[in-house]
């Protein structure tokens, strides 16, 4: 890959716009367009773009330690709206127990789980949903987090 089409990988990161792209990489207004879908087939830039969205993603996503300290900062913010506060001192309880729970009962099973194969940032990413989630699906992802933290 020559530094232009570096150029416009990264402007293409920027703005999700080919066009936007090629242009502000130095390719010609008038071709751009077709240049910056052209750009996109290939299969070193289809590699490279894959490569930096994933970077980017893992740079962006809170860990399990991060969001325990967001939790614990809003649930002792006095300025921060009750209910905030109470949302904030319920998850932080709840992982909490879990994590206890879990260290408590580890030794105990050896059983896996299905979320053992999930990667780093699938699990974290689960983290961040687990408002949603039954107290046994947090369980599981909790656990295989955790696990995989220990290897």
């Amino acid at each position: 890959m020559n530094q232009r089409q570096r150029a416009f990988c990264e402007a293409y990161l920027l703005s999700g716009n080919a066009t936007e792209a090629a242009i502000k990489a130095g390719y010609s207004p008038k071709s751009a367009r077709s240049i910056g879908q052209r750009l996109l087939t290939y299969v070193d830039i289809r590699e490279y773009l894959a490569q930096r969205n994933a970077r980017i993603i893992a740079e962006n996503t809170a860990t399990l330690e991060e969001i325990y300290s967001f939790w614990t900062v809003t649930m002792r913010d006095q300025a921060s709206k009750p209910a905030d506060r109470l949302k904030a001192s319920e998850l932080l309880s709840k992982a909490l127990i879990v994590e206890r729970t879990r260290k408590e009962n580890s030794d105990q099973s050896g059983a896996g789980h299905e979320f053992d194969g999930w990667s780093d940032e699938e699990l974290r990413g689960a983290v961040h949903l687990m408002e949603d989630l039954s107290d046994e699906e947090f369980n599981a992802i909790m656990d295989a987090y955790n696990r995989k933290k220990r290897r």
